[in-house]
Parts: C-alpha cells; structure tokens; sequence
C-alpha cells in the first residue's frame, strides 16, 4: 500500500520537515488498490524525491503528494514550491554524478536520481520532472498497475 510507504517517510522526515518549517501534504490514499512492486525499492525512490523536494525548497514551503490510479497504470506526483531546475539542467539531472548548479553548495552525490530513474524502470515505469525556476518542481512516477488479488 503507497499510504504506507508515504506515511513512513512523513515519519522518517518530521524533523527536516519541522525545521525548515514545510508541509508535506500526502492526500488520501486509503482508496488506492495495493500494487505489486519492490516496496524497499519504491520508498528509496520516493524517499529521495521527498528528501530532494525538502533540500530545495525554502523554509515555509509546500510539498504534494498525489496519486492517480487508473485502470492500467499508476501516477505518483511530487510536487514542490521551491527554487525550480534551471531548463539546461533538466535533460541531465537523471545522470549519474550529475549535480545542477554546484555553486549552491548543495551536497550529495549526484546519483540520487539516476538511481531512482533506474528503480522505476526495472518496474516498467518512467520517471519524468518538469520545473520552472522560482516556482518549483513536479517529479511524476508511472507505473504499470499490478493489482493485488
């Protein structure tokens, strides 16, 4: 069940949350089928969307979580307010060691992304952003639907 995961990773991330003082705003998913997937490997993906969503939105933001379950296929939406991805950046940031505007100062390794990417494709899945600068980002996993029986 995706409410789980998400609950769990609103959990994981309470004090970065807190601190700089951003909602996470997951609607609700109890309505949602289960779906068949590598559950530690889907919350490694949505933990590092979650995770990326807080790094780079400013204190007092807002993140979504949205779900659209359709007959065969499922689409999870992160969505932030905050700095947005500079469009030249964009076609590069799902390659390994790639870091979008190193002056920031931001750490990590550059391979949170192509690792998500890679995750979601072994699903049968796509991982697909679209950003504007100042306005923030829209991360959108696809993935085929498995149904639980």
């Amino acid at each position: 069940r995706l409410g789980d995961v998400l609950g769990e990773l609103q959990h994981d991330f309470a004090v970065q949350l807190k601190k700089k003082n951003i909602s996470l705003e997951i609607m609700e998913l109890s309505t949602l089928d289960p779906m068949v997937c590598d559950r530690s490997r889907m919350k490694q993906v949505l933990s590092n969307l979650v995770g990326n969503a807080i790094k780079f939105t400013n204190f007092k933001g807002t993140i979504k979580v949205d779900v659209v379950q359709e007959p065969q296929s499922m689409t999870i939406k992160i969505v932030d307010n905050g700095i947005g991805i500079e469009r030249e950046d964009i076609p590069h940031i799902f390659e390994r060691f790639y870091k979008a505007d190193r002056s920031r100062g931001y750490e990590g390794t550059g391979l949170g992304l192509a690792i998500a990417r890679h995750i979601v494709q072994s699903h049968g899945g796509s991982l697909s952003v679209e950003s504007q600068i100042g306005e923030g980002s829209e991360f959108r996993i696809i993935l085929p639907q498995t149904f639980v029986d």
